[in-house]
Parts: C-alpha cells; sequence; structure tokens
C-alpha cells in the first residue's frame, strides 16, 4: 500500500518536477512557471530550490487544494511579469494596489541574474512618489532606503526567515515596510466603498 502511494505521488510530481531544474525558462509557459514556482516555494526548504520535502500521503491533494484556494482568492488579481517601469506605469490609477517586494539595497547578490543597482531602487522612488495608485513596499531596513523614501509612512518590522527559525544563531531580520500617503489611501477606499 505504501509503495504505491509513494508511486502516485511521483507520477504527480513527476511531470512537473524538471521545472524546477529547467534553466532555460524563455520556452515555458506561464502555467509551467507557476507551476514550478508554487512547487520551488511550497515544497523546497526555504524556498530556497536545492532540498524539498513534502508528505507522501497528502502531497497530491494538499497541491490540488492549494491550487483551488489560490484561485478563488486571487480572483480580481492581476499579476504581472514585467518590469516594476511598466507595471506602474500601466496600472497608475486611483483605483489601483500596488505591492512592490524589489530585490533588497545591498543584498542584490541573491538575486542571480538580476542586476538592480542603485539606479533602479531611485528610479522605484521616483516611479512611487508620482503614483496615483495605492501602494505598499517592502525592503529590507538600509539607510538608503529610508532616505529614498522618507516623505513616506516607514514601519519597521522584524522577520525571522522559515528556514533559520529554529535558529538561535540567526536573529531577527530588520525590514521595512513603506506605503504611499495616506491621502492616497483614503481614495482607494472611498472608490471600494462605492463599486
Amino acid at each position: 500500500m505504501k509503495n504505491r502511494k509513494i508511486q502516485h505521488c511521483v507520477e504527480v510530481f513527476g511531470g512537473i518536477a524538471w521545472l524546477l531544474l529547467y534553466k532555460d525558462t524563455l520556452h515555458l509557459t506561464d502555467i509551467q512557471k507557476a507551476a514550478g514556482t508554487l512547487i520551488k516555494y511550497g515544497w523546497s526548504f526555504s524556498g530556497q530550490g536545492t532540498s524539498y520535502a513534502f508528505e507522501v500521503l497528502n502531497s497530491a491533494q494538499t497541491l490540488i487544494s492549494k491550487i483551488s484556494e489560490l484561485r478563488e482568492r486571487f480572483r480580481n488579481l492581476a499579476i504581472s511579469n514585467e518590469s516594476f517601469e511598466k507595471c506602474i506605469k500601466r496600472w497608475d490609477q486611483e483605483n489601483t494596489f500596488l505591492y512592490l517586494d524589489p530585490p533588497y539595497f545591498g543584498a542584490e547578490n541573491v538575486y542571480p541574474g538580476i542586476n538592480f543597482g542603485v539606479e533602479w531602487h531611485v528610479l522605484l522612488s521616483e516611479l512611487l512618489k508620482n503614483s496615483k495608485a495605492t501602494w505598499m513596499l517592502s525592503y529590507g531596513d538600509h539607510s538608503v532606503i529610508r532616505e529614498l523614501y522618507k516623505d513616506f509612512h516607514i514601519t519597521e518590522a522584524t522577520v525571522k526567515y522559515s528556514g533559520l527559525a529554529n535558529s538561535k544563531k540567526h536573529p531577527n531580520t530588520p525590514e521595512l515596510v513603506i506605503t504611499s500617503p495616506l491621502h492616497t489611501q483614503k481614495k482607494l477606499n472611498r472608490s471600494a466603498k462605492t463599486t
């Protein structure tokens, strides 16, 4: 009985597990990329994509349930796979909420293949300063970021990354949650109530 369940699990994940190792993502469909990302962040240790663990007995049903739950939760959500410049310009409307999570300043080397220098951080802050949308931005706590967004609401938060949660060697990591001006948020609340 146990072998049958393991085989079923292998069949379910075998068809998409190769996506995790596939380097040439230009030839993948958006659905294939999404499936690979779901597996990477849902089942790999700390979302790193280097080692994986999941319950054999319930993995297939769990994945199906999660996809169904996400589909309902994000029914009216638009996810853009484009530069932040294009995304902000396209969605820059008063009734829009944008969440941005750029590469953290000073930690850009953590993101392979991404060249996100100081000029990109400055450009992002300039676009958001002039945006009509309500937005929220998460960043690692850094003096350069605090200076770029000093005119906005900044909330300090501490995070213990899941892969390090049980380790006493790794303290909480300071992060910032930066939000658009309050008057923009009030406009969004008014439009949400009338629709």
